[in-house]
């Protein structure tokens, strides 16, 4: 897994301009940094083909997410994706992926501390024999596994086993944990998944996922090689997966994608990569120039500590570069790339 970040930050190291040349030239102006970040939205519309599969496969999805819930009744899923057509919809070239044959796709349940029932999908190479293992944790306001179908599919065929699940409260994963009774458990706190924006959905959420991965549960568990883990997560999630890869001496190398950039209160200790956008949702442009450092600090400290980092800012990105959201939120064109 450290071999598998130093190969990737020396092709990027590789394909940087050289000399002073990013430093000394003039910023692009706010419009096309900002038109910059359109161009998935731009691509989605103007493709056809992609608009037809879309709405083809939306009414099978949600009719489907409809009758898992039909199928456990106790167990009430109060996310977007259960209640809006279309709001848990995976890029639908990817929809087919096992089909095609360039891997394997095994859907999976379990119970996470709180009894919630969580759901999520395996993905793992075409090929036999023991792999490296990765875990995917989402991102937080409503973020759903199928955002990140291109990460894991990706990573699976390049000879990785990935885990992708919905956290608790989103996606369709159970919203509410239960007594040992079965009953649907609250507390005066606040009920766990709800709100959806809780740290600990990620954090413990990912701790729970990676206790599954590497258990006997895991019906690919023998394919996985527990001496090369990784972690990677989006946004809240990314900040998940920094705090639980830094304090589990399990894991090998963390990914994060634009969450925890900034100060995270951790020890330094797993390799990393972190990976920023310059926008959050909305591309616009700021009314002063940033803090060149505002994202940097994570990085800073690890790299003071001694431990493998990479920085990686994308110019006129936003927070969805790395997430497929079918034609809704802007992102630019380059997320899955990276």
């Amino acid at each position: 897994m450290k071999r598998t970040i130093a190969a990737l930050c020396l092709s990027l190291l590789i394909l940087a301009p050289v000399g002073g040349a990013l430093a000394q030239a003039a910023p692009e102006d706010d419009a096309a940094n900002m038109a910059h970040s359109l161009g998935r939205l731009q691509d989605m519309y103007t493709n056809v083909d992609m608009t037809v599969r879309f709405q083809t496969e939306m009414p099978s999805s949600y009719l489907g997410n409809i009758a898992d819930q039909l199928q456990h009744p106790t167990e009430p899923i109060l996310s977007l994706g259960q209640l809006i057509p279309g709001a848990t919809n995976a890029d639908p070239y990817r929809i087919d992926w096992e089909e095609q044959g360039r891997g394997i796709q095994v859907p999976f349940e379990y119970r996470n501390r709180y009894g919630a029932r969580i759901t999520g999908n395996l993905w793992a190479p075409a090929t036999g024999g023991r792999h490296p293992g990765i875990v995917i944790t989402t991102g937080s306001i409503q973020g759903y596994e199928e955002m990140y179908l291109w990460a894991a599919q990706g990573l699976a065929e390049a000879g990785y086993i990935v885990m992708t699940y919905d956290v608790q409260g989103q996606g369709q994963s159970e919203t509410f944990g239960h007594n040992e009774d079965g009953s649907l458990w609250c507390n005066t706190e606040g009920c766990p998944g709800v709100p959806f924006q809780q740290e600990a959905n990620f954090v413990e959420g990912t701790e729970d996922a990676l206790d599954w991965f590497l258990s006997k549960r895991n019906p690919l568990r023998a394919r996985v090689n527990e001496k090369r883990l990784g972690l990677a997560g989006h946004s809240l999630g990314a900040i998940g997966v920094t705090k639980v890869g830094n304090s589990d001496p399990r894991i090998d190398a963390v990914v994060s994608w634009d969450g925890a950039g900034g100060t995270v209160d951790l020890e330094p200790r797993a390799p990393t990569m972190w990976q920023n956008a310059d926008y959050f949702f909305n591309p616009t442009p700021a009314f002063s120039a940033p803090d060149p450092d505002a994202k940097n600090a994570a990085h800073r400290s690890f790299v003071e500590a001694g431990i493998d980092s990479m920085q990686v800012a994308l110019y006129g990105s936003t927070h969805l570069e790395w997430t497929y959201v079918p034609y809704i939120l802007p992102a630019s064109s380059e997320g899955e790339r990276v």
